[in-house]
């Protein structure tokens, strides 16, 4: 799976939030969400139109109006690109990344403690 750049991968979590929509639905979103800097239609018609070619969105036209699907889930993309992470900073063994996790993000009892019974539950 290709990787998305930062403002490809908002315009995905727009779209991963609200289901298809059009362009002017994701004006609206950032009108609303944030407003103090909101992409202009150009520049939100490119990122569609790269994302198109990325294969991660397709598209209806309805007369001048297109409305663009997601193709790629967000937990589809999450998965790639938490795996791509592993292997470029973890020497590809998702127990270093956990490891990390513990040691660095201080994570309380409550939480590894949720993290042994998944373990145990996947050995299952």
């Amino acid at each position: 799976m290709k990787k998305l750049t930062t403002g490809e991968e908002s315009i995905m979590r727009i779209i991963w939030e609200i289901g298809p929509c059009t362009i002017g639905q994701i004006k609206s979103w950032y009108e609303e969400h944030e407003p103090e800097n909101p992409p202009v239609h150009s520049t939100l018609s490119t990122f569609l139109r790269i994302l198109v070619e990325k294969e991660f969105l397709t598209y209806k036209a309805y007369g001048k109006t297109y409305e663009y699907t997601a193709l790629i889930s967000q937990k589809q993309y999450s998965k790639s690109s938490l795996k791509k992470f592993i292997e470029s900073f973890f020497e590809n063994r998702p127990s270093e990344l956990v490891s990390f996790l513990i040691q660095n993000e201080k994570l309380d009892e409550k939480e590894i403690s949720e993290l042994v019974k998944q373990l145990k539950s996947k050995k299952k």
